[in-house]
């Protein structure tokens, strides 16, 4: 009788887990303005190319890049003949030069010195205008976003060789962001209104909802700025509102009545400081006239006191010194 070895079958064969690096890159997207798309909100900007993907032609090479990290800050100081050293009065946020090196490619087999040229044009009539400023986008791996706008600050370029001759060239240009701040992508948007009568309060698990019914009044809703500097709100009160004052973070807002159908646009930014009514300026009608901004940070109150079955919206786009954190 034939005997036959012993077989030990083991566990079936596991493929290993594809690998995910721990450690990913920023996304850097120029968008130029085109006002033909233009859309509602005001935004017409039109991603136009990704500066971290070599792919397409105009990125990032191996090199500094600069404008994420902090601002430029001037420190108001005084001092006194009597007084040892000096007293800090107040910090001002300076516009933020920075550079780039920047490399544009067209050298691939395929490609010419005539779409070089074209390439390098189209690139150089977004980020080389001193006038119509571009915007960068950078994006964390966790998909947060934030834009600053900038402006060409001029400067030449040496060329150490024929970029035709070549397909590509290395570029250092020189920029400056007039408003210093990088802007989260996402603006902030509360909405406080009363389709019908009901309560004045929403129940406990609505807590964000304030109903404003006749001469309602409240202390309770509240506004959060997560960002590192100070917002100005932008306000808008729609539908039938009368008698209508604005309290946030201890300033206060009168407007003039809003009939129904229209909408009255405040902006309290002290650069705008604007109010219109259906597209009139009614800024003499603003009365009391005290806007305050909500501190970097924190949580105001947000009171309305008003009649009439409208409602109030209010937005803010959070402000940072740099491009994450």
């Amino acid at each position: 009788m034939a005997v036959y070895p012993s077989s030990t079958f083991g566990v079936p064969y596991k493929p290993p887990a594809p690998y995910v690096p721990n450690f990913r890159g920023l996304r850097h997207i120029v968008s130029r303005w085109d006002p033909e798309h233009e859309d509602a909100d005001g935004d017409g900007w039109v991603e136009t190319w990704d500066l971290s993907d070599p792919e397409g032609g105009v990125y990032f090479p191996d090199a500094d890049i600069g404008g994420m990290h902090l601002p430029p800050f001037e420190r108001q100081t005084s001092s006194s003949p009597a007084l040892s050293g000096q007293r800090l009065k107040g910090v001002r946020t300076a516009a933020r030069p920075f550079g780039w090196t920047v490399r544009v490619w067209k050298g691939d087999p395929d490609d010419t010195s005539a779409a070089f040229e074209a390439f390098d044009a189209a690139i150089w009539s977004v980020i080389g205008d001193p006038e119509q400023p571009f915007r960068w986008t950078v994006e964390t791996p966790a998909g947060t976003r934030r834009h600053l706008y900038v402006s060409y600050a001029g400067g030449d370029h040496a060329y150490s060789r024929d970029p035709m001759a070549d397909g590509w060239v290395d570029y250092e240009p020189e920029f400056v962001a007039d408003d210093p701040y990088w802007y989260d992508a996402n603006p902030i948007v509360q909405e406080w209104h009363q389709p019908e009568q009901r309560d004045f309060y929403e129940p406990e698990d609505a807590d964000d909802l304030l109903h404003i019914s006749q001469s309602a009044s409240t202390s309770s809703a509240q506004i959060t700025n997560p960002g590192k500097v100070a917002a100005h709100l932008k306000l808008e009160v729609l539908d039938q509102m009368e008698d209508v004052t604005i309290s946030v973070a201890g300033g206060i807002i009168g407007t003039p009545d809003v009939a129904d159908g229209q909408v009255l646009v405040v902006d309290t930014d002290p650069r705008v400081g604007s109010a219109d009514l259906d597209g009139v300026d009614v800024d003499d009608q603003m009365i009391p006239w005290d806007p305050r901004p909500i501190p970097a940070g924190k949580t105001v109150p947000v009171t309305i006191v008003a009649s009439g079955a409208g409602w109030v919206r209010a937005t803010f786009i959070p402000r940072y010194y740099r491009a994450w954190g």
